[in-house]
């Protein structure tokens, strides 16, 4: 879907179960050249492809990768499409150990098929540790900022394309009604402030969620930093309350109170309550 002139929205479809469906958004920039913003999971290559072929662009015209963090469903099909297309791959400095040993990440944060979403390590060809401007071409160009809490290391990517600009948030703004994942919570609300103080953004575009708009975006932000808050609120008064009961029993009642008993006995949801606790 072209969300403006020169940026395209390409929806990757996943299962991390057979019970389990998720997907994830990566952006196709467009100009003489062509650059992605993630690659989402192994095999993506395809609907990527057939996305371009639609647009009248091949998969071969790709000349960057720009990775927002290490998590399967945005690095699982960078290795396949840079073999296709000869292209760099850019990723920040702090990520690149799980990008580039994923055993290693799988180890740290092991999550069902692993290794069907993201099935070999990627090189990163470029590391960036934020505040970079890379001139894609002529008139276009590319910011790099560190957006750390939902992972360690995450970027963000502010397209600069004469009059218009647009924010590529990777999984940094946590969405109503979604899982929220974060390793640390004060991190993941500064962020949050860091993108409300960015200047002159058109569009938001994160990978889990639909593009925001301007005028929009201050209560998104808003309902983000809320949904944090309350989890690390909640988090913190049902480890006291119930110190002597079981790690199971204190999710169950965190998940009851916060009316998320769907997320009771999920281990990115369990990360995100020890991320809470020790980072708030």
């Amino acid at each position: 879907m072209e969300i403006c002139n020169h940026v395209h929205q390409i929806r990757i479809d996943f299962n991390v179960t057979e019970d389990v469906k998720r997907y994830v958004y990566v952006y196709l920039l467009t100009g003489s050249s062509c650059f992605l913003i993630d690659a989402g999971v192994a095999g993506a290559s395809r609907e990527i492809g057939n996305y371009m072929e639609s647009i009248g662009r091949r998969l071969e015209e790709i000349e960057g990768i720009f990775l927002t963090h290490s998590h399967p469903d945005h690095i699982g099909g960078a290795l396949e499409i840079q073999e296709l297309a000869h292209c760099m791959i850019y990723a920040g400095a702090r990520e690149r150990d799980w990008m580039e040993d994923i055993d290693r990440q799988f180890a740290e944060r092991p999550i069902p098929n692993f290794y069907k979403l993201v099935n070999a390590p990627v090189k990163i060809d470029k590391i960036l540790a934020g505040g970079e401007a890379i001139v894609l071409e002529e008139g276009m160009t590319l910011s790099a900022a560190e957006v750390p809490g939902h992972s360690r290391g995450s970027m963000a990517y502010c397209l600069d394309k004469g009059k218009v600009k647009a924010l590529f948030t990777g999984d940094s703004i946590p969405a109503k009604g979604d899982l929220p994942i974060f390793t640390d919570s004060g991190k993941s609300k500064e962020t949050i402030q860091k993108i409300r103080r960015m200047q002159g953004i058109d569009f938001y575009c994160p990978a889990w969620d639909r593009v925001y708009a301007s005028d929009e975006i201050s209560a998104i932000l808003d309902s983000a930093f809320h949904i944090i808050a309350d989890i690390e609120k909640c988090s913190a008064a049902v480890f006291l309350e119930y110190a002597d009961r079981s790690m199971e029993e204190k999710m169950g009642q965190i998940c009851k109170e916060l009316r998320m008993e769907h997320l009771s006995r999920n281990p990115l949801f369990y990360r995100s309550v020890l991320g809470s606790l020790e980072h708030r």
